[in-house]
């Protein structure tokens, strides 16, 4: 709790400085070759023998494919230059890796990573900025609004928010004033979603209807998920029914302690869809059932089903322990019967220009060619051909900014928890503990809007 105090006082100090020095520096001059003070390791991304002085790639993406702010470069004189991407991820162990070397094969322009830790990744961007050492690219996972304060909008790079390719839900979400900061990819594999996992081996040996079957037969709901649960647990004689990502189940039917609409945060502490939630967990909890905490017991075959994020169906994902055989997935159920659409909802997964960026332009061009699915080998991607079917799939399943998993990035913001008193709640009590924790969610609403307004 401290050390998040402690960053968040770091992060608003640092902030002034960028919003005051930072804001007109976003020429196309070379990136500095290296950054100071902790950042970790920068490194090349190999382009596997792609030149970058041949100026006769007539592939060579347009840098002006947008609108207002959008610039005239031509894309020869982006070839040489560098373009700065700040991230955790080790993207030469990943299916992003091949992607960024076809990147710099066509274009000419070199992908630099500098590597900052998650937990920290604010934070050390913030003094990154303030420093005149930025990146061009920054990664916005469930970061947002704090990411809002070290971005300028993503017209500087030539990037059209409208254009097809990008998530509407990310651009709305971050379109302030006219002004959009954040952009992701409408494709499957930049998507995050609630889903279903159950152990297909446990449910086959069994007899038990899976939630698949249940699915075809259009049955698939709050009431036979409970059947299911039960009838795994007591035939197969494991410990539990199903794991719980919780953030990922109550966004999915659009509950959570924090909403937002039309660029501002307000409570939902209030929602019965709240309620109800957090009280068919901790009825499941109460029934011996539901466990709220650790997929290790999917893994380890204690479990039936695993309710969690889209990162399962990769290989390298939550279940890459786990015989591909032995795995299923499918939608969360429907609370009715008579419910139109599964529901879906999921983190923040976006991208966006950093303020003080020395080659805004090679970082759209980065952006456009990095998040386009297109450019990748999905069967690579994917743990089975099953999952990589129902990628594509889900990305067509309709939902909005309501359910958008918001609690954990505003926790952040104040180093506060709003869960605390429902988490082991008796279900008959949910109300009660709700409302223990207005206050605290409605002072953490007030510094997230706080943080808007300045970038507004």
């Amino acid at each position: 709790m401290t050390k998040k105090i402690l960053a968040l006082l770091l992060t608003v100090a640092m902030l002034v400085v960028v919003a005051t020095g930072c804001n007109s520096n976003s020429g196309t001059t070379s990136n500095p070759s290296s950054v100071p003070g902790g950042a970790g390791d920068s490194t090349d991304v190999d382009n596997n023998g792609g030149s970058t002085n041949d100026n006769t790639n007539s592939d060579t993406p347009n840098a002006d494919n947008s609108t207002g702010n959008a610039s005239t470069a031509k894309p020869t004189t982006l070839r040489g230059t560098t373009v700065k991407f700040a991230t955790w991820i080790d993207v030469a162990k990943t299916e992003y890796g091949p992607v960024i070397q076809a990147f710099t094969k066509k274009t000419g322009i070199k992908v630099k990573i500098v590597n900052v830790p998650q937990h920290e990744y604010i934070t050390k961007l913030t003094g990154y900025i303030a420093a005149g050492n930025a990146p061009d690219v920054i990664n916005d996972n469930s970061e947002f609004p704090r990411t809002v304060g070290i971005t300028q909008p993503v017209t500087v790079a030539g990037i059209n928010p409208k254009d097809a390719i990008w998530n509407p839900i990310i651009t709305e979400m971050s379109t302030l004033k006219g002004k959009t900061y954040l952009v992701s990819s409408k494709q499957a594999s930049f998507q995050t979603s609630g889903l279903l996992y159950y152990n297909k081996k446990l449910f086959a040996n069994n007899g038990i209807t899976t939630p698949e079957q249940y699915v075809k037969q259009n049955n698939w709901t709050w009431e036979t998920f409970n059947k299911a649960a039960n009838d795994i647990k007591n035939a197969a004689g494991i410990k539990l029914g199903c794991v719980f990502d919780v953030g990922v189940f109550n966004c999915s039917y659009g509950a959570g302690f924090v909403k937002y609409k039309q660029g501002q945060f307000y409570s939902g502490v209030d929602e019965t869809v709240l309620t109800d939630a957090w009280r068919f967990l901790q009825t499941g909890v109460k029934s011996g059932l539901f466990d709220l905490n650790s997929k290790s017991q999917f893994v380890q075959g204690q479990a039936g089903m695993c309710v969690t994020d889209t990162y399962g169906l990769k290989k390298n994902g939550y279940f890459s322990a786990m015989k591909n055989s032995d795995l299923g997935v499918t939608y969360l159920p429907k609370r009715n019967k008579t419910d139109k659409n599964y529901p879906r909802g999921g983190f923040i997964t976006a991208y966006g220009i950093a303020k003080g960026a020395k080659n805004p332009l090679g970082a759209g061009e980065f952006l456009k060619y990095y998040l386009d699915m297109d450019n990748y080998d999905t069967n690579q991607i994917y743990k089975t051909p099953e999952f990589t079917a129902f990628a594509k799939e889900i990305v067509n399943t309709p939902y909005t900014l309501n359910s958008v998993y918001w609690d954990d990035s505003l926790q952040d913001v104040t180093g506060q928890t709003f869960d605390k008193y429902v988490r082991t709640s008796d279900p008959s009590q949910i109300k009660a503990n709700l409302d223990k924790v207005k206050n605290t969610v409605n002072a953490a609403i007030k510094k997230a809007n706080d943080m808007l307004a300045v970038a507004k």
